[in-house]
């Protein structure tokens, strides 16, 4: 018989198979819980967006949420833009698709009920929906006082101080309902977003607070009829935050006039200054004129893009040859 050694209390042999039995446990487990972890990873970081993979896109961004802000006056062009492109948009784009929708009119004047009900149908499938409109007495008080042109002999019948003043309005009293989201989309219905793909990427760079289009090299301005932010980056514009809480309420001006391109310059100083923007790529020059334009350009405001071919009939051209889903 082999006596246990001293300190044992049982053999070697019986030491060892334990030890044996042991691992047979671990290491199964071990490479269990590794297989979890890659899997996890893969699909986190995920880069293949090709027209097969949509559900995984939508895995993907999941965790960010974001809102489709649309500013609107309702104007005839704004009406024939929902009807004509809006509808291919909602369909094919994955940006569109998977945004909380909110439409907010920068009026105070009657908003027809059917244009309503269409728009909430228009974006029943999305995940959520909201029509916003100004209250009425804030209104006036807001931009009314600028609403009478400086040069009366002029055939304007108001002032570009108070056209500038109703856009901005127009973010300033929704602010209060965007701010809980990651990420923000200030948009007018006649801007057509014809590429995407790239700003969904852009948005789960968190050194990223905005994504943006510039208004000249030399110009202290901010294209307003798109820009894309993070509500948590964006400045209040003031120290006091009793009176102003939220951004957007305080106007820059040019000379006289009231400018939104120059609020919002204001508003994102400090995202500017950080270097923490990104410019929408492909955009031609401004000319002078604040707006989105080129040929490559995945975003373009221009008011030709829908047009009527024949009665009730409506082409969305600014769409044509563009795969949304890219």
């Amino acid at each position: 018989m082999i006596k246990p050694r001293r300190g044992c209390s049982r053999p070697p042999i019986a030491w060892w198979l334990a030890i044996i039995s042991l691992l047979s446990l671990v290491i199964p487990l071990r490479l269990l819980g590794s297989n979890n972890v890659n899997v996890e990873t893969q699909s986190t970081e995920r880069t293949d967006f090709t027209p097969g993979h949509l559900e995984t896109k939508t895995n993907v961004f999941a965790s960010s949420r974001i809102v489709l802000y649309i500013t609107t006056h309702f104007s005839e062009v704004h009406i024939r833009y929902f009807h004509c492109c809006w509808p291919i948009l909602v369909r094919d784009s994955p940006l569109i698709r998977q945004s909380h929708v909110m439409v907010a009119a920068t009026n105070a004047t009657h908003i027809p009920t059917t244009e309503i009900d269409y728009l909430t149908r228009l974006f029943s499938d999305n995940p959520s929906f909201q029509f916003l409109w100004p209250n009425n007495a804030s209104h006036l008080s807001h931009c009314e006082q600028f609403k009478k042109p400086q040069n009366p002999n002029k055939k304007d019948k108001v002032s570009v101080s108070y056209k500038q003043c109703l856009a901005n309005y127009g973010v300033a009293f929704g602010w209060s309902r965007v701010r809980s989201y990651d990420w923000m989309i200030r948009i007018n219905p006649d801007v057509v977003i014809r590429q995407s793909q790239w700003m969904l990427q852009a948005m789960t760079n968190t050194s990223l607070d905005a994504i943006l289009i510039h208004c000249g090299p030399n110009t202290r301005q901010v294209h307003t009829d798109f820009w894309a932010v993070r509500p948590s980056a964006v400045n209040t514009n003031t120290n006091d935050t009793t009176h102003h809480p939220s951004p957007f309420q305080t106007m820059g001006r040019i000379g006289n006039h009231l400018n939104h391109e120059r609020t919002a310059f204001q508003n994102f100083r400090s995202i500017l200054a950080m270097n923490r923007h990104l410019w929408v790529p492909n955009m031609d020059p401004s000319r002078g004129v604040c707006r989105a334009r080129g040929p490559q350009a995945p975003i373009i405001h221009d008011h030709d893009s829908c047009r009527e071919e024949k009665e009730d009939d409506r082409v969305c051209h600014g769409l044509d040859g563009w795969d949304l889903s890219q």
